[in-house]
């Protein structure tokens, strides 16, 4: 399992430099990452360390508002076929699906990173042919052209449900 620490894009480094000290580690400094610092989910995790020490830590977990705004901002700056996928299926899959993810999309609107993040979405998501939902079945690996239209189209309906539902 790989672990990504991250830092906020504004603070520490120069804005020119790609990661940030933190402690003894280096934390990527990614844009719309200080969203994280305020939208997570906090988790406790018990284990065991090598020298037999039980140990729980704290873990704060990205929460859906989080990986939303990182994952938007991310198609504004890369065609990666995964970030498409990963609010598809954010969208599809939170809760009861669009509709939860935008009831907690909405009291963040305003801000800025998220603002960015629905506007890339809007951009790429356009459509049922448009990249966004072209790169979800690309990720997917639909090859036949029946399930290939489908899976667009559902990409597409998804992420347009949850732009309607933020407009309201």
């Amino acid at each position: 399992m790989q672990v990504d620490f991250l830092a906020g894009e504004y603070g520490g480094n120069a804005k020119s430099h790609r990661h940030q000290r933190v402690q003894d580690m280096l934390a990527h400094k990614a844009r719309g990452a200080d969203v994280v610092f305020d939208q997570f989910y906090p988790e406790d995790l018990k284990g065991r360390l090598l020298n037999g020490a039980e140990l729980t830590v704290r873990v704060n977990v990205a929460n859906e508002v989080a990986v939303f705004t990182m994952k938007g901002i991310c198609l504004g700056q890369r065609t990666k076929a995964k970030d498409y996928y990963d609010l598809y299926m954010l969208a599809k899959h939170f809760k009861k699906g669009p509709e939860s993810l935008a009831e907690s999309l909405k009291p963040h609107e305003e801000n800025g990173l998220v603002k960015e993040a629905i506007a890339n979405i809007r951009r790429y998501f356009d459509a049922p042919n448009g990249l966004g939902p072209t790169l979800v079945a690309d990720f997917l690996g639909e090859h036949d052209p029946e399930a290939r239209e489908i899976r667009r189209r559902d990409a597409f309906e998804t992420m347009e449900a949850v732009m309607i539902l933020l407009q309201r």
